[in-house]
């Protein structure tokens, strides 16, 4: 089943805002939301496919008028409880998206058959299924539910951040007999290191919009890794996930544990030299607020 997100938000004073390109609207109309988990988070063993908006008993809307592709709620099953996703409905829209809603207090019934308009409520926000928590769990999928796409791509960028992201450390990870040890290293000073093999790179990275307690993934992540012998250059940004033969790769290229080590961005392995090694990290929030930090790292290789 697919995994959703949440971000900060907050609204003008309409309602229901445009969305140019699609004609797509946010699902929730209050004055303030707040989007609590973004796209691509780590959940540990997979990515937040979607963005979780908190709050409970809040009306929803469809996207963009729609038909019913799919729905489920208390009530329909009598031998097996309802699902992680709680209840749920997934709707379809023009030009293959579709939208799906979950964790529902209430599911109504259109007034047309099986279509909904865009401004009719077909559902409560609520905290059924695997919930830990009030809120909506929204994702939007295209080509006819092949990719899940980021929502802030699609929908009108609300938030009003000036935020940038916390870059917080980079780290080295040492299996030591049953668990594996992060060796953290910050940026204010030059690190002594003793490597006895080459070693990956991580990252401890979150976007902590204004006013708000939330450590959320920034949009795109950029790095630089530069000594005597190379310089090479990297980017990870959380545009989409598509189904690849059962397995979910983030943008069809990467799965889980080729970005994260459980919340850690992994960066990679480098040729490292002995000496002066030095990574400079760059984090970019969908505002466009930017963090940078350099990381100097003095290596002893013995390997």
């Amino acid at each position: 089943m697919i995994s959703i997100i949440i971000i900060l938000l907050i609204l003008s004073n309409h309602f229901f805002l445009y969305s140019q390109d699609l004609n797509f609207y946010w699902p929730v109309n209050t004055h303030h939301f707040v989007i609590s988990s973004t796209f691509g988070e780590s959940r540990f063993d997979h990515f937040h496919s979607g963005i979780d908006i908190s709050g409970g008993g809040n009306p929803i809307f469809p996207i963009q008028s729609s038909k019913i592709l799919y729905l489920e709620f208390e009530g329909m099953h009598t031998q097996r409880f309802i699902s992680g996703t709680g209840n749920q409905i997934w709707l379809e829209h023009e030009k293959g998206y579709w939208s799906g809603y979950y964790h529902l207090e209430k599911v109504f019934p259109p007034d047309r058959g099986i279509y909904y308009h865009l401004k009719e409520s077909f559902a409560l926000t609520g905290n059924t299924g695997r919930s830990f928590g009030p809120h909506l769990h929204f994702f939007i999928l295209s080509d006819y539910g092949k990719k899940i796409i980021n929502p802030l791509l699609i929908l009108p960028l609300l938030e009003k951040d000036t935020t940038p992201p916390e870059i917080e450390f980079i780290a080295f990870l040492v299996p030591e007999k049953e668990t594996i040890k992060i060796h953290r290293f910050v940026s204010e000073k030059k690190q002594e290191i003793r490597l006895t093999q080459k070693r990956d790179i991580y990252l401890k990275v979150y976007d902590m919009p204004d006013h708000r307690n939330l450590k959320r993934i920034p949009y795109k992540i950029e790095w630089i890794f530069k000594n005597q012998k190379e310089t090479k250059k990297n980017f990870i940004v959380f545009d989409y996930i598509e189904n690849h033969y059962g397995t979910l790769l983030l943008n069809g290229k990467y799965k889980f544990n080729e970005i994260y080590y459980l919340d850690l961005i992994k960066l990679g392995s480098f040729e490292y030299v002995n000496g002066e090694n030095i990574i400079t990290v760059i984090a970019y929030d969908f505002n466009q607020n930017k963090a940078q930090k350099t990381f100097t790292l003095n290596i002893k290789k013995e390997y």
